[in-house]
């Protein structure tokens, strides 16, 4: 979802822009998510605190440049759909 909302708010940008928001977008719900659900209530849904670059064992470099990536592959297909779909809506 985060994917299709940025392929329309930034319609007119190039891929690596948009992939760029991808990439911080996903990793600052995985951060608000990480804080509440595994610090605050203690669920220990994930923990990256041996992988590098980590901040507070929620969020970490490595898996922030991987969402970047999928957003090569799934931007075009969000956009598609997007497509797609806002033609039901005219």
């Amino acid at each position: 979802m985060i994917f299709s909302v940025i392929a329309d708010k930034f319609k007119g940008r190039h891929i690596v822009y948009k992939s760029i928001m991808c990439a911080l977008t996903v990793t600052a719900v995985e951060l608000a998510f990480g804080v509440v659900l595994n610090l605050v209530l203690k669920l220990d849904v994930w923990d990256y605190t041996n992988v590098p670059l980590n901040f507070l064992g929620q969020i970490c470099l490595p898996f922030t440049l991987v969402w970047g990536l999928l957003g090569f592959i799934f931007l075009p297909l969000a956009e598609y759909i997007n497509l797609k779909f806002n033609k039901f809506n005219d």
